[in-house]
């Protein structure tokens, strides 16, 4: 199926990224100086071809059916302690990029399965670290409404005592 898309698996990419380097290599003539040109050139040539690597994982990433999911993990780990402005503005970002009118070119699930285990392990890789993240926020919000619950009762047990204890005062 990759194949019918022009696309190739991570390792026949470094495969080709790496024949293409070795067959760019011009030897250094006797000193001539050409050497840094070329290595210049190499390196440029060699940034540009992982520019268009990157670019091509990046359109199959966001055709991929499983692309929401992914955007959606990524913002819930992003609002983790984050104040109520900012994971508001987070909710309108992900509700303003409607996926529903995708084009017609994405990908389905099964056409490249590696791509596929790919998004579903990062999917739930991002929602154990969002897990992760959640913990000490949500066990410090409990220990503050603890706190908070013992010195009401303590507030509302002194001045019930007090409030008693000056009316016993009074009567006595």
């Amino acid at each position: 199926m990759e194949e019918v898309y022009g696309l190739m698996s991570y390792q026949e990419q470094v495969q080709q990224q790496t024949e293409v380097r070795q067959k760019r290599r011009i030897p250094t003539v006797f000193g001539s100086g050409s050497s840094s040109n070329n290595n210049n050139n190499n390196n440029t040539s060699s940034r540009l071809a992982e520019d268009d690597i990157s670019s091509a994982n990046r359109a199959k990433i966001m055709s991929h059916p499983l692309y929401p999911k992914l955007l959606q993990a990524y913002i819930a780990c992003q609002k983790v302690g984050a104040p109520p402005d900012i994971a508001n503005l987070f909710n309108e970002i992900f509700r303003e990029n409607d996926f529903r009118r995708r084009s017609s070119a994405c990908s389905c699930v099964g056409d490249d399965p590696e791509l596929d285990q790919f998004m579903e392990t990062y999917c739930e890789m991002l929602d154990r670290y969002r897990s992760d993240l959640a913990k000490p926020f949500d066990e410090a919000t409990m220990f503050f409404s603890n706190m908070q619950t013992q010195l009401s009762d303590l507030c509302n047990g002194a001045s019930v005592t007090n409030h008693t204890g000056s009316r016993q005062n009074s009567i006595g």
